[in-house]
């Protein structure tokens, strides 16, 4: 989550994969309102103005099974 203000390159520097939301006076964990989210794969915006955080977990979702990305293998946990 960032303002507004805050410069994009180094918000997503290092970011492997993630979902980047922008908010003015961030006060709460999920803002009601947005000014963008936008969808971040190897520190490159790929999508913008998806308008919620849940659309935008859709949306890498299908981009990581569309692209084969595999990088749900680093977040892995066995259950046994």
């Amino acid at each position: 989550m960032c303002e507004p203000t805050d410069p994009e390159e180094d918000v997503i520097k290092g970011m492997v994969i993630g979902i980047l939301s922008v908010v003015e006076d961030v006060k709460e964990p999920l803002p009601a309102s947005y000014n963008d989210v936008a969808l971040v794969i190897e520190e490159k915006i790929v999508i913008r103005h998806l308008g919620d955080v849940p659309n935008a977990f859709v949306n890498l979702m299908g981009l990581q099974y569309m692209l084969n990305l595999d990088y749900l293998k680093d977040l892995y946990i066995p259950l046994s």
